[in-house]
């Protein structure tokens, strides 16, 4: 009976082909459904988006960073060499000293009392600061340790010590100890140099330094016992320091780590906004698009380098900011009306980093406050090559006296002994050269004087 009952149920379905039609959706099943397609719609676009303004900026190494790191040896770092002569500094300065020179340029005999009894107490943190122009490695802070909350407070006391060498250099060309006078200012180079790639901050300390440091040159070459022997030793050392003080690439190298976890940390707390925008990605693309951009150029001779351009870009995210934040809403940290980076004008039409930093939203701004000063290292370095190339002339000239008791007919006379090749000005064109008896002057084509060199006796 049961089977019965089966069969015949199974004969009615199988002949049944009455279609049920759909009952119409009313109001409210309709605006669920738009609404339902709308956020499908709106989360396909938001997603394309995303992806698309970060697709559009390459994801480039500006170098090698296993290269670069690699120089930074923890276990052989000699820092602490200058760390213990502030602390001697500190330890012997005292309120008296308040009234010495510490900025004194003149000679010796013209130093008040209290600045010979500064440089007497403040001589063995001196001492213990050029000892460490021996030093191979020495770094403060390793590339990977800096964050917005590193402070260089060593590198700001460069100067004191610097300042520390011309007074007792002072008290040396006095004495008549020219050879030592020429000792301190060569290890001092060597200190400078050793730091100069630490960062922008040591850089620009460091080529600020040196321009104190050179003002006594030409007194310490003007001491009748320097031989030429030594002069052409000190030539060279001063070449190979001088050179390795004024690498600009090893500055921004170092600031990229810094840029890169500037940009990280200040951006982590946006969690929701990160998610929606994918911002974080897009700023740490930028920082790399920048920085390649630096390095392409940075050592580039100034007459065959791009020039350094200056983009402004309005922040329509302030008005939003004010607005929000007005209404008790959340906003975002912009709060410039404008911002401005600074780099090197590309060689082709597609502006990558203009590109990348234009589409930022709420990261324009912590982008912008990581990257360098660019025009301002640029002026930098420039003017420390031009200042050791004359260096290294008046060097040579002095050199070249003390061997032949004349100065040369011209700068071609000086090469291959004591120049590589004949030195051309800041836009490639030859010095003007004039000489006697007595001196030589070193002049630009327009006639403005570069250099003099007065004869020893």
């Amino acid at each position: 009976m049961q089977a019965l009952k089966r069969n015949s149920f199974r004969k009615m379905k199988e002949t049944d082909t009455t279609v049920i039609p759909k009952l119409p959706l009313n109001r409210s099943q309709k605006v669920v459904r738009a609404i339902k397609w709308t956020l499908i719609g709106s989360l396909v676009f938001v997603l394309c988006w995303r992806q698309y303004r970060v697709w559009r900026i390459p994801d480039v190494e500006p170098f090698d960073r296993e290269a670069f790191l690699a120089r930074y040896d923890r276990g052989g770092n000699d820092f602490h060499i200058f760390r213990e002569a502030s602390h001697l500094y500190h330890a012997a300065f005292t309120n008296e000293f308040d009234e010495a020179e510490q900025d004194f340029l003149g000679e010796w005999e013209e130093a008040k009392p209290v600045t010979r009894e500064f440089l007497e107490a403040m001589r063995p943190a001196l001492e213990h600061w050029l000892s460490g122009s021996d030093a191979e490695v020495s770094f403060e802070l390793h590339p990977e340790d800096c964050d917005e909350s590193t402070l260089i407070p060593i590198a700001a006391e460069m100067r004191l010590f610097v300042w520390l060498v011309r007074i007792e250099n002072a008290r040396l060309i006095s004495a008549g100890d020219f050879d030592q006078a020429l000792e301190n200012y060569l290890k001092t180079v060597r200190v400078l140099s050793l730091h100069a790639g630490d960062g922008v901050t040591y850089y620009l300390i460091s080529t600020h330094c040196y321009d104190l440091l050179r003002l006594q040159l030409e007194s310490i070459l003007a001491g009748k016992e320097l031989q030429a022997g030594e002069l052409k030793t000190f030539h060279d050392e001063l070449a190979l320091s001088g050179n390795r003080l004024s690498q600009l690439s090893g500055a921004l190298q170092y600031n990229y780590f810094f840029s890169d976890q500037y940009v990280a940390s200040n951006l982590v707390s946006e969690t929701i906004p990160n998610f929606v925008t994918n911002e974080p990605e897009l700023a740490r693309r930028t920082v790399k698009q920048a920085y390649h951009n630096l390095l392409a150029d940075c050592e580039t001779p100034a007459g065959e380098r791009p020039a350094v351009v200056r983009k402004e870009f309005r922040s329509a995210w302030r008005d939003l900011n004010t607005f929000l934040r007005r209404h008790g809403y959340w906003s975002f940290n912009n709060r410039k009306a404008s911002l401005t980076i600074e780099y090197f004008q590309p060689a082709t039409e597609d502006d990558v980093v203009q590109a990348g930093f234009g589409s930022l939203l709420y990261a324009s701004e912590i982008v912008e406050q990581s990257l360098p000063p660019v025009n301002q290292l640029v002026r930098n370095r420039d003017s420390l090559r031009r200042q050791l190339q004359l260096d290294l002339i008046q060097i040579a000239l002095h050199g070249y006296y003390r061997e032949h008791g004349q100065f040369p007919d011209s700068l071609e006379t000086l090469v291959p002994e004591w120049l590589d090749e004949v030195p051309l000005d800041a836009n490639g064109r030859a010095y003007l050269f004039e000489s006697d008896s007595n001196s030589c002057r070193l002049k630009l084509q327009n006639g403005s004087s570069e250099l003099e060199v007065i004869a020893p006796d």
